[in-house]
């Protein structure tokens, strides 16, 4: 697993000064995994319920290896594919992926988007 790192870029507006958090990994490459993939929503599904089970990512990490659960061609598609369906999922708490596992589609499609676009390391927020 590489380390990620951030970088911070300037965006100046007229009168005032911005900063946008970019990430990027160990080799300074910016983090676009979560242009592929779709929202992995049918992956989630099947990770989430082993985390429930387990309640430890690690653990998740080599069940879903070992057994190809998400039931990718190559083994380099099984890690890759695991270790972002685990990254987003791992943004949302135990209530979240209860959710996750109980609710319709539609839901899990939305709980999906939301992890996705919230990547644990750049923003913190508050559930409500």
């Amino acid at each position: 697993m590489s380390v990620v790192r951030y970088s911070l870029i300037d965006c100046p507006k007229p009168g005032r000064r911005h900063q946008l958090a970019i990430s990027t990994d160990a080799h300074g490459r910016y983090a676009l995994s979560f242009t592929s993939g779709g929202l992995l929503v049918r992956e989630a599904d099947q990770v989430a319920s082993v985390y429930l089970r387990e309640r430890d990512w690690g653990r998740v990490r080599q069940v879903a290896i070992e057994g190809n659960l998400l039931q990718a061609r190559t083994t380099s598609s099984t890690v890759r594919v695991t270790r972002e369906t685990i990254q987003r999922l791992s943004v949302l708490d135990d209530a979240e992926l209860e959710l996750l596992a109980d609710s319709s589609l539609t839901e899990r499609c939305h709980l999906m988007w939301v992890a996705t676009c919230v990547p644990p390391e750049i923003l913190h927020y508050d559930r409500v």
